[in-house]
């Protein structure tokens, strides 16, 4: 039998944690990816789990003498101290720090002192109750993962529209920026199709972005919306297409501008032009990346009734 056997393993349980969190908590996100990057953040709820569950036989075994009740929220106050310190860390190394990051965390903990309370209850009864207690509050800090995935799938089932106002899985897909959805427009428009009311704020580019739209637009022949304007003067919309070759240069993207003028106004956009828009290659149109509606130098806020976004043969 090998001497301090097992003080090695949980020595190596402690430091394999330790390595995983710095590694997956501290190191620049890579990808780019809405899937990859709420895997990272709801990974805070998982290792954070692992962490409260090791710290707290840690402590227990240097620290026998100290009740369960005190051993318990010892864990809690120092793992979310710890926590805390690594957000903090997280700003100076190209990681975003954020609140939701410490609700993981405190999920993930929780969770963790609930496997704690499975593995030391002695009844079935209660254990199977700490079982429970523990998966459910995983469940809250890891389902915003599975709730991603269920959007991937929905936005996947409504192709070719690229993006639906009225339909939840949207909203993990478009992003407001100085801008504001409102709701349905008081009235339709043609062939009952219903109209967004957006407000586009003051700023330099008030607009709305779809991030990772379903990539592959060979298929199809055009992209279409509609935009119903009630101002009484004429309006600059700029739209923007970008694939996943895309430099941030102006010339490498699509960019149209159109007037919008008082009623109904039609955006009907040949992808053929979108494929040549790039100046030194052809756009990509089986791995668009992204696209954008938005006005420029906005000195008062305009409001513009928008349809949903499809592509069309």
């Amino acid at each position: 039998m090998i001497v301090g056997s097992n003080r090695d393993k949980k020595f190596l349980l402690i430091t394999i944690a330790v390595l995983m969190v710095a590694g997956l908590l501290f190191l620049p996100i890579a990808a780019e990816s809405l899937w990859w990057r709420e895997v990272f953040n709801s990974g805070h709820t998982v290792f954070f789990l692992v962490i409260s569950f090791v710290l707290y036989f840690w402590l227990l075994a240097a620290f026998p003498f100290i009740s369960t009740e005190i051993m318990y929220l010892a864990v809690l106050f120092l793992m979310l101290l710890f926590g805390v310190a690594i957000e903090l860390i997280q700003s100076g190394l190209h990681r975003e720090a954020s609140m939701d990051d410490l609700y993981k965390d405190f999920y993930g903990i929780i969770s963790g002192l609930g496997f704690v309370m499975f593995v030391r209850q002695k009844k079935a009864r209660n254990r199977i109750f700490s079982l429970v207690f523990s998966f459910a509050i995983l469940f809250l800090g890891v389902g915003s993962l599975f709730q991603l995935g269920w959007h991937y799938v929905q936005r996947d089932s409504a192709f070719p529209v690229l993006v639906d106002f009225d339909k939840n899985w949207s909203a993990s897909f478009v992003r407001f920026n100085n801008t504001e959805l409102l709701g349905h427009a008081n009235t339709e428009r043609t062939n009952n199709e219903g109209f967004y009311r957006i407000r586009f704020d003051v700023a330099q580019y008030p607009g709305v972005s779809v991030i990772e739209p379903e990539e592959n637009w060979s298929g199809f022949n055009r992209l279409h919306f509609d935009v119903y304007s009630d101002n009484a003067s004429d309006i600059e919309m700029v739209l923007r297409i970008h694939d996943q070759l895309h430099t941030q240069a102006h010339s490498d993207r699509f960019n149209k501008v159109y007037v919008i003028r008082h009623g109904l106004n039609k955006i009907d956009v040949n992808l053929t032009d979108v494929r040549k828009a790039p100046i030194d290659r052809e756009l990509d149109l089986m791995n668009i990346a992204g696209v954008e509606f938005f006005l420029i130098n906005s000195k008062t806020s305009v409001f513009l009734e928008v349809s949903n976004i499809f592509l069309a043969f």
